[in-house]
């Protein structure tokens, strides 16, 4: 019995290196990506439509081959008259959007863009603590524009990063992420885009992880993103925030 209990305690630590390990090697490889990435922006001489985008390496477009494969840069390909001012920065937790916010010129804003949470899942922000952030960055957001889109993190716990039972504490935490976020949406009438609910509903990310993910397996490809952004166009009303098309007679 002795030495069953300590084959068993022994597989457990090797098992805990293992996930260590992992996540060492996605954290070295993030940050990699971190330096080789740019949050996409568009300066226009006489835009029609203006957003704000603001948040961590999701709202970068971190693990895309190009700035323009980021969420970011596909609503600028699709709205070509749109200015797109970016305040994202990689590593960031929810706490430092109202300052992301603050940064941005003086106006107002057609959209709004908030994109967070993958590094309060990851570090363990407390609900009280995430809660009180997100509601203070979306009364920020709320002077800036009538229109704002928050987006949650998507399941951490199935990145090719996060091996079992490492998985099964990031698919925990990105759920709870997620719901005080959407909380927070659902009492200030914020649209709320729920990509944890991809996963739910069975997600490419987890049928085709070398696809969908980047080097480091923790953020989006380029394909992931792309996989994000058409579920964003399904459920946002982009062509009412943004069109510059006249209304019809």
């Amino acid at each position: 019995m002795l030495k069953f209990e300590s084959a068993l305690a022994l597989a457990a630590l090797l098992l805990c290196v293992y996930n260590v390990g992992m996540i060492a090697i996605a954290v070295t490889r993030g940050s990699d990506l971190a330096r080789e990435s740019t949050a996409f922006t568009r300066k226009l001489p006489d835009p029609a439509r203006k957003i704000l985008v603001v948040g961590d390496s999701t709202a970068v477009g971190t693990g895309a081959a190009a700035p323009e494969d980021s969420i970011a840069g596909r609503i600028a390909e699709d709205f070509s008259r749109t200015a797109v001012m970016n305040f994202a920065e990689d590593g960031v937790l929810t706490r430092a959007v109202p300052g992301q916010l603050q940064q941005a010129p003086p106006g107002s804003y057609d959209m709004v863009l908030i994109q967070v949470g993958g590094n309060d899942a990851l570090r363990f922000t407390g609900s009280e603590t995430l809660e009180a952030a997100i509601e203070k960055s979306l009364d920020a957001a709320a002077a800036l524009s009538q229109n704002i889109l928050l987006v949650s993190v998507g399941d951490l716990g199935e990145a090719r990063a996060a091996p079992w039972p490492l998985s099964l504490l990031l698919s925990h935490r990105s759920r709870l992420v997620r719901d005080v976020f959407a909380d927070a949406a659902r009492r200030r009438d914020v649209r709320f885009l729920d990509l944890l609910a991809l996963s739910e509903e069975g997600s490419p990310f987890e049928d085709n992880s070398e696809k969908y993910y980047a080097r480091d397996g923790l953020h989006p490809s380029s394909a992931g993103y792309e996989v994000w952004y058409e579920n964003l166009r399904a459920s946002v009303p982009l062509e009412a925030w943004l069109s510059t098309a006249a209304p019809p007679e």
